[in-house]
């Protein structure tokens, strides 16, 4: 123990007298095991651990494949529950966002609009989690619509009603109805993702409503030994023989079971593991531009290692003194990945247009803080073991002996050094390949049209509640009123209501029941869908859609009147031979309100825009007057003059002098909303770019180093040579060639690993191919100004050698 304490001691002084050199090593170290420490903790966190339930590997999801939408209907989902033995239990959940309010006992606070579901019986059985104070639904809740309850979510039990235990058995107004809170959910309880709170969801064996209506999410519990292949089969098998007793309805309508990590984390597996792989690729080029600087280093005691050997040090000393101090660094680097890895997380858990269930949760745990263990003891034996293998060995110490005292290095030594710089020049061309990628592909993205005019419009979204405005009637006076008083606010120009703002939703998708009244399919398989939009007069002006053909709504399409609708281009152009001849057609969807079909004739044709993102191609839209489908929900959109968040308080003002039970939620101009669906984009680009010119800078490193190292080896050479008459110019050229060479036989195999490598992007791209040649050659073409720039200084300070001091030296 004391030989390895004196070694370790010794590699410590040495390194303290190279302060330059422990730097830059320990620097670069930090940098590629930070990275890697950060990526893994959020790899970890969302993909790796264990959901916060009770047996989550039993936990599934039942979703439809096969057709435009992913719910299921009521009377589906009841028969799947039925017939489903793989399961425990089953449970159906529809999204639903409910207005709170208590004029008794909330203080005075304002209505507010929280986030959450209705969920059928067994909810908190499949889940396996109770609420934390209070009790579950009673059978009796969950079977009678008029027995309302509600369970909170622990952190709107903290906001809104500040914790107070004694909230449990009051009543407070949902949606306007008097209802009961039953229970609070534990901290950090939110099933399904996002919610905050639950309400019933009843589900009686009558009338359960047209199999056609798909708006539940299913999940169940497996039973003991079952397994999701088993529960998939099943469910493909209950699916088919509701085709076949309901075709109409439910053709082409398949199910399918995955787990439920998969159905919650597995679409955000792709885009965690490219970060991986690209930091992966830094901590390489880490590792190989500290092997370069650990070269060097040993070329330097060549000469000392070479007598300490002829002085009887055995080789095995020797060798221990070397790795001392590559491991010395590694734990240095290590150390100081630590705090690089701790930023990492923060800005990565900070960054909200990463959207990703459960990356808030990563830290710096156990797990993190082993893998950084394990990663400065792989780096210390890559970066440090293979050039001290090398440069340790005997026939290498003899040579050195023999040598002058001048520092030296063999012909073996070089071609690893150029052969690691050719691998550091091979991974940065791949990472600089798809940032590049990437980076073209967000710039398409942003000259994508939206097909709306974002800059001054303001949207907010707002629900009546049924106990208040149960009849369609009083839905449309309210909101008759409501546009009336909004327009009379100065500042605004237009105002108009939407169900489905463009790039976000929420969407509804009915099929086509009638073309000029005649049925529009002859089999369920070839029925067609549309998105339906109800809005009033003012929302395509209010949103700046333009009308290609024929007219807008105004208000005279007014009840009584002859029912109109109308359609988007993408939807004119496959119905009829052309947009124009879509005037004056009917259509009637399947979809009725007060017993009144839904539809009527085409008056015009208004520009495409885009549902959930711009990179998503236009589908079939159909517009209808809001009083034809006067919703609920909906959201108001403001074309306003000047900054329109300026209008927000006049805005909320004009909501609450009319009903100040309504919660006015989702305040953002479009403006906004075009940027955010544009953030994850530009955050994927932004973060390989970041790591892409992290790569190129130890690239430089190292390719500097190598010439570097090269120039003060061939000094005498270029003294000689330019003594017997080369030009200063030559020389250049002879010392910029060798680092070339090194650069182009990297970047051709980084170009190969690339076109390779090139089709895991796909999923980002937008406009581009992943073996795309123009951003390809601008890689390699960066990566050889790299290297130019990276060879002039030391290939100058070689062509400036003076030829008389290299010929007195002789």
């Amino acid at each position: 123990m004391s030989e390895l304490t004196r070694t370790f001691r010794h590699a410590l002084r040495r390194l303290a007298r190279r302060p330059g050199f422990t730097a830059a090593a320990v620097a670069t170290l930090a940098l590629g095991i930070g990275a890697n420490v950060a990526v893994f903790s959020a790899v970890e966190t969302v993909l790796l651990a264990p959901l916060p339930y009770p047996q989550p590997d039993r936990l599934a999801e039942v979703r439809v494949v096969g057709k435009d939408i992913a719910t299921l209907s009521a009377p589906d989902f009841v028969d799947l529950r039925d017939d489903a033995d793989a399961f425990d239990g089953l449970f159906a959940a529809a999204r639903v966002a409910p207005t709170l309010s208590d004029p008794q006992n909330d203080g005075g606070q304002p209505a507010e609009l929280a986030q959450g579901f209705a969920v059928s019986e067994d909810f908190f059985h499949v889940i396996g989690v109770n609420p934390s104070m209070g009790r579950p639904f009673t059978p009796d809740e969950m079977s009678d619509p008029a027995a309302r309850a509600v369970v909170l979510g622990h952190d709107l039990w903290q906001r809104r009603y500040g914790g107070d235990p004694g909230v449990i058995g009051r009543r407070i107004e949902v949606d306007g109805e008097p209802t009961v809170i039953a229970g609070v959910m534990p901290q950090g309880f939110s099933f399904p993702e996002g919610s905050e709170i639950w309400e019933p969801l009843p589900l009686p064996r009558g009338d359960l409503g047209r199999r056609g209506t798909n708006y539940l999410q299913v999940y169940g519990r497996l039973t003991p030994g079952a397994t999701v292949d088993g529960a998939n089969a099943q469910a493909e098998a209950i699916a088919a023989r509701l085709e076949a007793a309901w075709p109409d309805s439910n053709t082409g309508k398949n199910l399918q079971v995955r787990s439920l990590r998969e159905a919650v984390v597995g679409d955000y597996r792709p885009a965690l593991l490219m970060l991986l792989g690209a930091s992966g690729l830094v901590l390489l080029i880490a590792c190989a531009n500290v092997a370069n600087l650990l070269i060097a280093r040993m070329i330097e005691r060549r000469r000392e290692l070479a007598v300490r050997s002829a002085l009887g040090a055995a080789s095995s000393g020797l060798l221990r003194l070397v790795l001392a101090e590559s491991l010395l660094l590694a734990l240095f680097g290590g150390l100081a990945a630590l705090a690089v890895g701790w930023a990492g997380i923060e800005l990565l858990t900070s960054v909200q247009a990463l959207e990703i269930p459960r990356l808030a949760d990563a830290s710096l745990d156990a797990p993190a803080l082993l893998f950084c263990l394990g990663l400065t003891a792989l780096t210390a034996l890559v970066a440090g073991g293979v050039p001290a293998l090398r440069l340790g060995s005997s026939r290498s110490l003899h040579a050195a002996l023999l040598a002058s005292g001048r520092a030296t290095g063999d012909r073996g030594s070089h071609r690893l050094r150029g052969l690691l710089v050719a691998t550091e020049i091979t991974l940065a061309v791949v990472l600089l390949f798809g940032a590049g990628l990437l980076g073209r592909s967000f710039l398409e993205l942003q000259q994508v049209d939206p097909g709306f005019e974002p800059r001054g419009a303001l949207t907010f979204f707002t629900t009546l509640n049924e106990t208040d405005y149960p009849e369609s009637a009083q839905r449309v006076a309210f909101t008759d009123r409501l546009l009336e008083r909004l327009e009379t606010i100065p500042g605004v120009e237009r105002a108009g209501l939407i169900l489905g703002l463009p790039l976000s939703g929420p969407n509804m998708v009915i099929r086509i029941e009638e073309l000029d009244g005649a049925p529009a399919y002859d089999e369920p398989s070839d029925a067609k869908s549309l998105r339906v939009r109800p809005i009033t007069s003012g929302a395509l002006e209010a949103l700046g859609i333009p009308v290609i053909v024929g007219r807008g709504l105004t208000d005279h399409d007014r009840p009584g009147a002859a029912p109109v609708v109308l359609v988007n281009e993408t939807a004119a152009k496959t119905l009829w031979p052309e947009a124009a001849t879509a005037l004056g057609h009917t259509i009637r969807i399947g979809a009725e309100i007060d017993g009144t079909p839904v539809g009527g004739e085409v008056i015009g044709v208004v520009g495409d825009i885009h549902g959930s993102s711009l990179a998503e191609r236009p589908i079939p839209e159909l517009y209808v007057p809001y009083r034809a489908l006067p919703f609920q929900f909906f959201t108001v959109v403001l074309r306003t003059q000047g900054d329109p968040l300026h209008l927000t308080i006049p805005a909320r003002a004009a909501i609450q002098e009319l009903d100040p039970k309504l919660a006015v939620y989702r305040v953002q101009t479009m403006d906004h909303l075009l940027d955010g669906s544009l953030a994850q984009n530009r955050l994927y680009a932004l973060l390989l770019t970041v790591f892409a010119a992290t790569a190129l800078t130890l690239a430089g490193v190292g390719i500097y180093g190598v010439v570097s190292y090269v120039a003060s080896q061939r000094t005498r050479e270029m003294g000689i040579r330019m003594a017997l008459g080369a030009s200063r110019k030559r020389v250049l050229g002879l010392m910029l060639t060798q680092g070339l060479g090194t650069a182009l036989f990297g970047a051709a195999a980084g170009i190969l690993v690339a076109l390779s490598l090139g089709g895991v992007l796909r999923t980002w791209l937008y406009g581009l191919e992943p073996t795309d040649p123009l951003t390809l050659v601008a890689s390699a073409a960066i990566l050889t100004a790299v290297t130019l720039l990276a060879s002039l200084a030391p290939a100058r300070k070689a062509s400036h050698t003076d030829p008389a001091v290299t010929l007195r030296e002789e």
